[in-house]
């Protein structure tokens, strides 16, 4: 089974200044620090881990879980490359002979396609926000205010939709011709 992920490492949203250079211009910045790839047959044994896989270490960038929701998926731990802040493009190892496509799982020869489901799983993390222009470690009282009010905002929307937290996303799972 082969995968494609991709992320911005650094995403922002920024005010506007008018023509002249008034206005505050506060830019906010933010990435994904983890996200869980989740594959799952609907069957014990529909899937098996990529034995090309075992050589990565638990404490790297990419490595195998085990859901509590999910136990028979294959559920993949995704962190940002050391010295990175967030996810970039191209989070996954490239599969042999792939420039863009990782092979996470190992499909079964009975296995039904139309059954595989696929979920990618990213939290919100206010540990993701940075205010530019502000001191990291100590940021002003305005600063620590609007924090709260991205955080409060994201987490109210997650938790409307039941995600406490969480982004969920299902991938599309399709035959490769």
């Amino acid at each position: 089974m082969f995968a494609h992920l991709g992320f911005l490492e650094r995403l922002y949203v920024q005010t506007k200044t008018d023509g002249a250079g008034i206005g505050s211009g506060a830019r906010i910045e933010f990435s994904i620090r983890r996200a869980y790839l989740s594959i799952d047959s609907g069957r014990a044994g529909g899937l098996a881990r990529n034995p090309d896989w075992a050589q990565f270490p638990t404490s790297g960038s990419v490595y195998y879980v085990i859901a509590k929701a999910a136990p028979h998926a294959i559920t993949i731990c995704i962190n940002p490359q050391p010295g990175q802040t967030g996810l970039s493009d191209l989070p996954l190892p490239p599969a042999e002979h792939e420039n863009f496509l990782s092979m996470p799982a190992i499909v079964g020869p009975d296995t039904d396609i139309g059954s595989i489901r696929a979920e990618l799983t990213v939290s919100l993390c206010p540990e993701g926000l940075f205010i530019a222009g502000d001191d990291a470690r100590r940021p002003s009282a305005s600063s620590a205010r609007k924090i709260a009010a991205i955080v409060s905002v994201l987490a109210s929307k997650c938790d409307a939709a039941g995600h406490s937290g969480l982004i969920r996303r299902d991938i599309p799972v399709r035959e490769r011709a």
